[in-house]
C-alpha cells in the first residue's frame, strides 16, 4: 500500500514513491494514508484514466499530510460514498506541501451523490 511505502522512507532524504499506472488504493472503514515522513514525493505514473487512484470507501477515510515538504503528483482521488469528509487533509502547522497534477474525480455513482465535503483541507 502507499501507507506501507511511506513507512519505509527516511525523512528529508528525497525518497520517491512511484505508484504504478492503474493502481487503486481502497480506503475502507475509516482507512487513512498518512504521509508523515518529511521531504517525500508520492508520484503516480500513467496518463488519463490509467493514473493511480485513491478510492474513499468510507465517509471518514482520508489522505493525511502530516509532515513538511511532502509532494503529491499525478494522483486521482475518488469518493465512493456520500459525504466523504476530507480528501487530502494537510494537518496543522505543516508547510511546503506541493500538489501537482492531481485530480478529484466525480463520485462513483455518477449522479453526484458520492462527493467530497472538502477536497483539500489546509489548516493554518
Amino acid at each position: 500500500t502507499i501507507d506501507f511505502a511511506i513507512g519505509q522512507c527516511t525523512a528529508n532524504k528525497g525518497d520517491v514513491i512511484l505508484v504504478m499506472p492503474g493502481h487503486v488504493e481502497d480506503l475502507g472503514s475509516a482507512g487513512t494514508i498518512d504521509a508523515d515522513v518529511a521531504g517525500i514525493t508520492i508520484r503516480g505514473l500513467g496518463n488519463g484514466p490509467d493514473r493511480p487512484r485513491v478510492d474513499f470507501n468510507h465517509a471518514t477515510a482520508s489522505f493525511d499530510i502530516g509532515a513538511n515538504g511532502v509532494t503529491l503528483e499525478n494522483l486521482t482521488f475518488q469518493p465512493s460514498v456520500t459525504d466523504v469528509s476530507i480528501g487530502v487533509d494537510i494537518e496543522t502547522l505543516i508547510t511546503d506541501t506541493t500538489i501537482i497534477n492531481c485530480e478529484f474525480l466525480p463520485g462513483e455513482d455518477g449522479a453526484g451523490v458520492d462527493e467530497f465535503v472538502i477536497g483539500i483541507d489546509l489548516k493554518v
